[in-house]
C-alpha cells in the first residue's frame, strides 16, 4: 500500500482522492442492498461506477437546503466528489456480487 492510500483505498493516486473514495464508500455506500435493487443482475464496472456517482449527487442535492447559501457548500462538495474514484468503489462492490449463475435452482 502506498503512502497516499487511505485505509486501503488508492483513489486516483493522491491522499485526497484516496480519502474521498474511502469516505464516500464508508458513509454513502456501506449498505449494498439498495444498489442490488437497481441492478438485478451484475452490472458492468463502468455502469455501476456511473450510477454510484449519480446517486451521490442526488443524495447531496437532497441533503442541502434549497437556499442560495447552499450553493457555497455544494461547490465544496462537488470538489470533494470529483476526487472520488467511482471505479474503485464499483470494483470493490463487484467483488462480492453474487454470480448470475450461482448454481441455485429457481
Amino acid at each position: 500500500m502506498s503512502d497516499t492510500a487511505c485505509n486501503g483505498w488508492e483513489g486516483y493516486g493522491t491522499r485526497a482522492s484516496a480519502y474521498a473514495t474511502w469516505k464516500v464508500r464508508l458513509e454513502l455506500f456501506d449498505d449494498e442492498g439498495w444498489i442490488r435493487d437497481h441492478f438485478p443482475s451484475r452490472p458492468s464496472l463502468s455502469k455501476l461506477a456511473a450510477h454510484l456517482e449519480y446517486e451521490a449527487g442526488e443524495y447531496v442535492d437532497m441533503m442541502l437546503p434549497p437556499y442560495d447559501s447552499a450553493l457555497f457548500v455544494r461547490g465544496w462538495l462537488d470538489v470533494f466528489l470529483d476526487d472520488v474514484s467511482w471505479e474503485e468503489i464499483a470494483e470493490n462492490m463487484l467483488l462480492d456480487w453474487p454470480s448470475d449463475n450461482d448454481g441455485s435452482v429457481s
